[in-house]
């Protein structure tokens, strides 16, 4: 059993006000989502399945083409491959994520594409680097 201590973990930045922290293990990738208010996790999808929890705050979630408010306690699905976005509502909110990793590397299931309509930039992909950065097996950092 490994047990994990998220400071222990780099927080990263994957859209302005949302950081995100992820270890892995051999199939199953965990993250800790931190929403500052005001911040919005752009429209993206990727090939994976998707379960969240929502920790603490309210959060209004968009999958597919449905919205939903969500509390502090509440779980939802995002279906591989659909798009989705999120954005808290009120003040942060803080989000476990768990998924399942795809073969032997992450890339092949956790490449995000996050699209920016209409401001006239390109999409940012965020792609984990395959590295155990803590030396003990598990850990990722994205870039």
């Amino acid at each position: 059993m490994v047990f994990i201590r998220l400071e222990d973990y780099e927080s990263v930045e994957i859209a302005p006000g949302a950081r995100v922290r992820t270890p892995y293990g051999a199939k199953l990738m965990p993250s800790h989502l931190e929403l500052d208010e005001g911040c919005l996790v752009p429209e993206h999808s990727h090939p994976h399945e998707q379960a969240r929890m929502l920790l603490d705050g309210i959060l209004e979630p968009t999958i597919g083409e449905e919205t939903r408010i969500c509390e502090s306690g509440e779980m939802f699905i995002i279906p591989g491959g659909v798009t989705h976005s999120a954005r808290p509502l009120g003040g942060p909110a803080v989000v476990l994520d768990a998924s399942v990793r795809c073969g032997r590397t992450m890339r092949s299931c956790s490449t995000s594409t996050f699209r920016r309509p209409g401001n006239g930039q390109p999409e940012l992909r965020v792609e984990p680097v395959d590295t155990d950065v803590r030396g003990d097996g598990i850990g990722a950092r994205l870039r």
